[in-house]
């Protein structure tokens, strides 16, 4: 499956690169505790972050629209294996990524 997401680099440090910070955002998933929603600020633009803050009050504990994980486009990352083939820098905060997921 191929996934095309949209960094934001203000998330992420001066000397670290778009790939690099991708790379360890997907490396993240080797931990059975990684949530990013347990963190937005450091996974989503500030937009998307507010968006999943809203949609979690209107849903009062219930599943909300966003009903998955929007960077893994999954519900249950177990065995998620992730390669980022390509990132196109767009500008001095973001980037497009090509991302290959798959299972091991």
């Amino acid at each position: 499956m191929i996934l095309i997401l949209l960094a934001a680099a203000a998330a992420q440090p001066q000397a670290q690169t778009p790939k690099a910070w991708l790379e360890h955002v997907y490396a993240g998933y080797r931990s059975e505790s990684f949530n990013p929603f347990d963190h937005p600020d450091r996974y989503f633009s500030p937009r998307l972050a507010a968006a999943i803050a809203e949609d979690a009050r209107l849903a009062k504990g219930e599943v909300g629209y966003l009903d998955g994980d929007p960077i893994c486009q999954c519900q249950d990352p177990d065995g998620l294996k992730a390669r980022v083939q390509r990132v196109i820098a767009q500008g001095p905060n973001k980037a497009t990524a090509q991302v290959s997921i798959g299972l091991t």
